[in-house]
């Protein structure tokens, strides 16, 4: 199995969103790991910086842009 790494937020400059659509997902991020399943959804602060996705995954994110 391949293992794929999404960075969404490297600088943490913004809270993301993220919903897990599929199988159970490994999701990291300040030190954490939290695995939602399908149907759940985490909210990541800003203030834990980087989040990190291992896959395979079926996830929808959202955040708020710098406009």
């Amino acid at each position: 199995m391949r293992t794929l790494h999404a960075h969404l937020a490297d600088r943490g400059e913004t809270a993301i969103i993220l919903s897990s659509v599929g199988e159970p997902v490994s999701v990291n991020a300040g030190g954490s790991s939290q695995r939602p399943g399908r149907a759940e959804t985490l909210l990541s602060p800003a203030a834990l910086g980087r989040v990190e996705i291992e896959g395979p995954a079926d996830v929808s994110t959202g955040y708020l842009p710098d406009l």
